[in-house]
């Protein structure tokens, strides 16, 4: 018998974050918006109060943020 062909599937070409996912650190921190998808890393955006932030993290830094309820603010 031959052995089972490999498989490609699709999500193996996708980003696992899509450009405008809120995402979180998995160590914690703020939630932070998608901004750009590189091979390996995702770009990240955020505000502390009226100033925005801007960084590069390694994909496997972070994960998706919860939902937030409706009545719950930032």
């Amino acid at each position: 018998m031959s052995a089972a062909p490999n498989l490609i599937l699709l999500s193996d070409f996708l980003p696992p974050f899509k450009i405008g996912a809120t995402v979180r650190l998995k160590s914690g921190g703020p939630r932070m918006t998608v901004t750009a998808v590189h091979e390996g890393h995702v770009e990240v955006q955020w505000f502390e109060e009226t100033v925005a932030k801007q960084k590069i993290y390694p994909i496997g830094a972070l994960k998706p943020a919860a939902r937030r309820a409706r009545h719950e603010t930032a």
